[in-house]
């Protein structure tokens, strides 16, 4: 079974890289419903985390398939399973991103950067980025409310 559900992981990985997304998203619902129910002994430690890695590859799918609320929920099992997932926080804040919760995906961002490893530069630096990009998006919305509320407090003054 573990054998099985590596080369559905591998065969949905190429698919996303060549972006046949919904082929993809196809390959990963379909091995997680072939997870086995009953203990596996030896091998829970194995499946345990292969069902999360198809959860966070779902995830990704559905995001950049315009399905972000699904995204959001498919990264909420992963924190479920592995609530020290640092790449489910990333997930959910990329996903809360496109959905415009941009104060959840701050929060959701600062605690994947919480959990990443130190010692990984690369990840920080990606995880930096994002934050960056989601306090940009959160100054600009506050700009654009702020204007609201200065025009309307001008249009009471003609009152």
């Amino acid at each position: 079974m573990l054998i099985l559900l590596n080369k559905l992981l591998q065969d949905g990985n190429i698919l996303y890289r060549k972006s046949r997304l919904r082929e993809a998203a196809h390959r990963y619902q379909y091995a997680l419903k072939k997870f086995p129910t009953d203990d596996q002994g030896e091998h829970n430690k194995a499946f345990h985390q292969l069902q999360i890695n198809f959860l966070l590859n779902f995830s990704r799918c559905k995001r950049k398939l315009n399905e972000a609320e699904e995204a959001v929920s498919l990264a909420n099992e992963v924190i479920d399973m592995k609530p020290e997932s640092y790449e489910a926080y990333y997930a959910r804040a990329k996903a809360k991103l496109d959905l415009k919760h941009y104060e959840s995906a701050f929060l959701d961002v600062k605690e994947a950067q919480k959990r990443a490893p130190a010692q990984n530069t690369e990840v920080k630096k990606v995880l930096s980025f994002l934050h960056e990009e989601i306090t940009n998006k959160m100054s600009s919305t506050n700009r654009i409310s702020n204007h609201r509320d200065l025009a309307i407090s001008v249009d009471t003054l003609h009152e």
